[in-house]
């Protein structure tokens, strides 16, 4: 400061001499206090609010920092710290809008990188527990809607990544993303992707890992629950308009396997048939556009076989076959199968038939 404080008798004047002491002034000589010339000095009120003090001007220009940055020494004994608290008190019934933090800067000129919020961290001990960002609202009542996190704007880009996690520590377990929800609810879902924009391509999830390691799964699905109905996985694409066939599963390079999958009935079942797997196409050809030359195998469950070495069958002679039947039939001692067939073939016409020809039927 450069000047002087005229306060009736009290007049402090500054020196450039190095010298802080002489230049001090306590809260009281500040009352009422008029300046020579415009000067610039800001401080918080007895409400907290940081204004200017009366006579001066409120200077917010330059770089702001709170609580002395980077040289804050935590005292010895102290087993909790907080670099900044916020924690105001609302009483005003007719407040609309409440924002603990707001950051909201106007950018006019070029500037190559903006981060609104950074969380780091150095030195050379490390905490056992780190936690970046922590979402715990824990008012009373009910709220009509809570969102932990809300990622949003305007700004368009080359590139836009929602969320990018690409840390390059090493860890005995790492989870990208964990939800873990303890609260009743009538409808719960972990992850959901809807996207009304138009895309050239469109991916919901893409799992693409280039290590190496024991075991690898894309998507693993498990549980303890109990529900009437349950379905691991479910395709509906009813709702998908596409020039060609949508396909609901494709499979390349990878086998597939079902191992003990638990399938009970019931009596007098209502469609008399029950049925465990059901693989049912349905094959259209549309009035007005009479198919010729093309032959239709709805489920095609034979594969490709190519030799490029010799091969002689096992003990049981059954040599490379593209499709088969084969099973086993455990009963029980005193109970009675009346029948079972290793496969069954038939056709059947539903009452909804307008009564066409079939020239053939094998």
């Amino acid at each position: 400061m450069a000047g002087a404080l005229n306060m009736g008798s009290h007049k402090i004047n500054s020196v450039d001499d190095g010298v802080a002491v002489d230049d001090a002034a306590t809260v009281g000589q500040l009352t009422a206090a008029t300046t020579d010339s415009p000067y610039s000095f800001a401080g918080f009120d007895s409400t907290g609010t940081l204004a200017s003090i009366p006579g001066w001007v409120f200077d917010d220009v330059g770089a702001a920092q709170i609580g002395g940055q980077n040289q804050i020494v935590i005292p010895v004994g102290t087993t909790s710290f907080d670099t900044l608290v916020l924690s105001p008190t609302v009483s005003n019934p007719g407040l609309v809008t409440f924002s603990e933090i707001n950051i909201n800067p106007q950018i006019d000129q070029p500037v190559t990188n903006y981060y609104g919020v950074g969380s780091y961290g150095y030195g050379t001990s490390s905490p056992d527990s780190i936690l970046s960002f922590s979402s715990q609202p824990s008012f009373s009542g009910t709220a009509t809607n809570i969102t932990h996190i809300n990622l949003s704007g305007t700004t368009d880009a080359t590139t836009l990544i929602g969320v990018s996690y690409s840390p390059s520590s090493d860890s005995t377990s790492e989870t990208a993303f964990s939800a873990s929800s303890s609260g009743d609810t009538t409808t719960f879902t972990g992850v959901q992707i809807s996207h009304s924009g138009n895309s050239t391509d469109f991916n919901g999830v893409v799992i693409s890992p280039s290590g190496t390691g024991t075991n690898y799964k894309g998507i693993s699905i498990d549980g303890t629950a109990t529900y009437d109905n349950a379905v691991g996985v479910e395709i509906n694409l009813s709702g998908i308009t596409s020039t060609s066939r949508n396909v609901g599963l494709t499979v390349e390079d990878g086998i597939i396997t079902q191992n003990n999958a638990n399938f009970t009935t019931v009596s007098s079942f209502p469609a008399l048939v029950d049925s465990a797997n059901v693989l049912r196409n349905v094959l259209t050809i549309q009035s007005g556009t009479p198919i010729t030359g093309t032959d239709v195998i709805l489920n095609n469950l034979a594969g490709e076989i190519l030799a490029e070495d010799n091969h002689s069958p096992s003990a049981l002679n059954l040599g490379i076959s593209s499709v088969g039947f084969v099973a086993q039939v455990s009963v029980d001692s005193g109970k009675t199968v009346d029948l079972t067939s290793m496969s069954v073939a038939g056709l059947a016409v539903p009452a909804t038939s307008t009564g066409g020809t079939i020239t053939e039927a094998h």
